[in-house]
């Protein structure tokens, strides 16, 4: 019986480890999550009044030219599709992350193609990596929802067999010991 007891108290261990780690995890994916649903939001909304940069230099001469002289109203666009990327990210992480994604890749290539902006190019790898990630811990933690019932449930279980098993040893040792029953 002191077997059982020693493994529940290793699985105990164990399970405040990855409970730490859980958490930890969680409020990594939060953060991504705040951060990928605020950054495409300001830039968009940003590319309307151009508080933190005029945006029409990033825009390559020959996609002005392709627009027939209308690269303002296609960056305005590219901001109304950053808007909904971020509001994606926030109501459905697991998709628009993959779509945040995607848009900054376009824009690396974007960046490319002005053959000036190679700083702003890394950067936005780096974010684009980021937000795959928050693709990524968005998938475990849907699935987190649910495993967490089966955790609970489980560990509701064990405990049960566990007291069960001390109670029917106690018990045994009473028979022997003494005269209660």
């Amino acid at each position: 019986m002191e077997q059982i007891l020693d493994r529940t108290v290793d699985l105990d261990e164990d399970a405040a480890l990855s409970t730490d780690a859980a958490e930890t995890s969680y409020r990594a994916f939060q953060i991504l999550r705040a951060a990928f649903t605020l950054i495409p939001i300001i830039a968009g909304v940003d590319k309307f009044f151009h508080f933190l940069v005029d945006w029409d230099k990033y825009l390559p001469p020959f996609a002005d030219r392709m627009t027939g002289g209308h690269g303002h109203e296609l960056m305005l666009a590219a901001g109304v599709v950053e808007i909904a990327a971020g509001l994606g990210v926030w109501i459905r992480p697991r998709i628009f992350a993959y779509v945040v994604a995607g848009w900054l890749l376009l824009i690396i290539v974007n960046l490319i193609m002005v053959s000036t902006y190679f700083d702003i190019v890394l950067r936005d790898f780096g974010l684009a990596v980021g937000a795959i990630v928050l693709a990524q811990l968005s998938q475990e933690f849907s699935k987190q929802a649910v495993e967490k019932s089966k955790v609970a449930v489980g560990k509701l279980v064990s405990k049960h067999v566990v007291h069960g098993a001390k109670v029917k040893h106690e018990r045994d040792r009473c028979k022997d010991d003494c005269d209660c029953k």
